[in-house]
């Protein structure tokens, strides 16, 4: 689809309630599918590759979470959707929570995995790429061996296209967010502002957003669930599939 004058690539399923779910910084649309035929039963998902990601366009020059915040606001727009479940992952978690901030009418219930902006730690090399002197030859050097990969796979096992991990947007984007000390965006003081019912999910063994994150930012949003995994990391959606969707239709049916 075409929002604005961008061209966006989306996943949709299912049927039901409409739930929007925004992915991480390195990732993309496709991580969460998955997770979508799990919930497709009882919800429509809709899961947009945010622009700069995936196969969606970028923005023109730099960008930072206010964008896309307004992104998501058009993309549910264009999709008809006034009242939806909203989930996001890492630095989409960061993304919807601004969303929720700003639109609060608009989403019915809230899931955060993951989230930044929930605490000031945050992984070392994370913090590197935070400075763009480090950054950009990081990009490049990733770019060409992502591109070498891409090209074997799409070869040699016909797999799927890969996301490179340190895209120019994600640094852009990144360095708004992060110091060479620490989460710079940091939301705590507005979290009881969040008045919708919240569902938190960590690994608990994240080594990019310590656990802790959930159990501070739980004590400040009013109705609030946490849950933690044992021995899970920082994609516990994809290492706990039938769990974590399982934990999110019980959520969502109360």
């Amino acid at each position: 689809m075409t929002i604005g004058k961008l061209s966006i690539k989306y996943d949709v399923i299912g049927h039901g309630e409409p739930l929007i779910i925004i992915h991480g910084g390195s990732s993309s649309s496709g991580a969460w599918r998955e997770n979508a035929l799990k919930l497709s039963a009882d919800y429509k998902v809709y899961i947009p590759d945010l622009p700069g990601f995936g196969q969606s366009q970028p923005y023109e020059g730099n960008y930072h979470i206010p964008e896309l915040v307004d992104f998501i606001n058009d993309f549910a727009h264009d999709m008809d959707l006034d009242n939806f479940h909203l989930i996001g992952h890492s630095l989409g978690g960061s993304v919807v929570i601004n969303y929720v901030l700003r639109f609060p009418e608009k989403v019915k219930k809230l899931v955060l995995v993951s989230s930044m902006s929930l605490g000031r730690e945050i992984a070392w090399w994370i913090k590197l790429l935070s400075h763009k002197v480090l950054a950009e030859p990081i990009t490049k050097l990733t770019k060409i061996i992502s591109t070498a990969i891409r090209w074997v796979i799409s070869k040699v096992f016909s797999g799927p296209p890969l996301t490179n991990l340190f895209s120019t947007s994600t640094i852009a984007i990144g360095s708004s967010m992060f110091t060479i000390k620490e989460q710079a965006m940091i939301l705590l003081d507005r979290l009881s502002e969040i008045k919708i019912p919240t569902l938190i999910v960590w690994g608990a063994n994240d080594t990019i957003v310590p656990a802790s994150h959930a159990y501070q930012a739980a004590q400040l949003i009013p109705q609030c669930e946490v849950k933690v995994y044992p021995g899970c990391g920082h994609i516990v959606y994809k290492q706990k599939i039938h769990e974590f969707s399982q934990l999110l239709l019980g959520f969502f049916h109360k």
